[in-house]
């Protein structure tokens, strides 16, 4: 870099001497160039390294080749180990696939039997809650009678005046008999209500269904409207509140109760009635002729005796 600094200051000083001067006398010549100077001390103080020559085989490239050699074995065995694992989990899952479909038949077998066995066990849940339901039921309604019969004490009844009206009041109106069992009404279960929701909707729906055979406009909208109406009435009287129920219920068994308390008011024999048509009796069986012994079985009679009722009788 200097030598090619130092050529360039001779090309210019050589120009420089071709040319005329413009003054009339030369400018004197330092011995040293200040820029020759600058340099030299540059190059001493950071000296150029020496260009080395690319050879066809060098030791860092041996160690590249080596290196990439060593990752491409690892990536290598990676790769074969990957493969490895690969193959051994598809065998697994075929195996685990294959174990699923030969046991797929026991499992719903074992599920058949676990649903009837649960089925079962509901059922005999259920109807052990309905005993109790019954007698329960049938305890206080004994104790009801009990307790209405005592307030008849005094009037012109039988014993069982009240447990004999009651059972016939049921009998003659089954909403009694319904309001008798809706006092232990405790609302229904969720999966019960999710039955009877899908019981309603069910049925609006195939209310709905009937709705387009419809030809007048004004006919198809009154219909879906009372469709509307009818359901939401039918979910509000299904899902009505239990206190309520029950209270709705006491009531009505309260109406019949009393009921039963004015029926027993009423007298049941007219002592005055009574007297008049004794008197009227005793005398037409004081005046009158008395009656005739009853005809015998002539069947039954021998000879004699038939000869004798004959002659009693008819006079021969």
């Amino acid at each position: 870099m200097s030598d090619e600094i130092k050529e360039t200051d001779a090309v210019a000083s050589e120009g420089v001497s071709d040319t005329p001067a413009a003054a009339p006398t030369e400018a004197p010549q330092t011995s040293v160039d200040p820029l020759d100077q600058l340099l030299a001390e540059w190059d001493q103080k950071y000296p150029p390294q020496p260009e080395v020559q690319p050879s066809e085989s060098t030791p860092s490239d041996d160690g590249l080749a080596a290196l990439g050699e060593a990752q491409q074995s690892i990536w290598q065995e990676r790769e074969h180990q990957w493969q490895t694992q690969l193959q051994q989990s598809s065998d697994q899952l075929r195996l685990l696939q294959a174990q699923a479909a030969s046991a797929n038949v026991a499992n719903e077998a074992q599920i058949n039997q676990l649903k009837g066995t649960v089925g079962q066990l509901q059922q005999s849940i259920q109807q052990a809650e309905w005993r109790q339901h019954q007698e329960r039921s049938q305890q206080d309604f004994q104790r009801l009678v009990a307790d209405e019969q005592q307030k008849l004490a005094g009037l012109d009844v039988d014993d069982k005046f009240a447990e004999t009206f009651l059972l016939a009041e049921a009998s003659r109106d089954p909403q009694l008999a319904k309001a008798w069992e809706g006092q232990y009404f405790n609302g229904y279960s969720p999966l019960e209500r999710a039955e009877l929701e899908m019981a309603i909707f069910q049925h609006g729906q195939s209310l709905m269904a009937k709705v387009p055979l419809i030809a007048d406009a004004k006919q198809k909208a009154l219909a879906e409207r009372q469709i509307r109406f009818e359901m939401q009435r039918l979910y509000e009287r299904t899902f009505i509140e239990a206190e309520r129920y029950r209270s709705e219920c006491k009531r009505y068994v309260q109406k019949s109760l009393d009921k039963m308390h004015e029926v027993a008011s009423r007298r049941r024999v007219d002592p005055e009635a009574s007297f008049d048509r004794a008197a009227v009796a005793h005398a037409v069986r004081g005046g009158g002729k008395s009656v005739d012994p009853p005809m015998p079985d002539l069947s039954n009679l021998s000879d004699r005796e038939l000869q004798k009722y004959t002659r009693e009788n008819f006079g021969f």
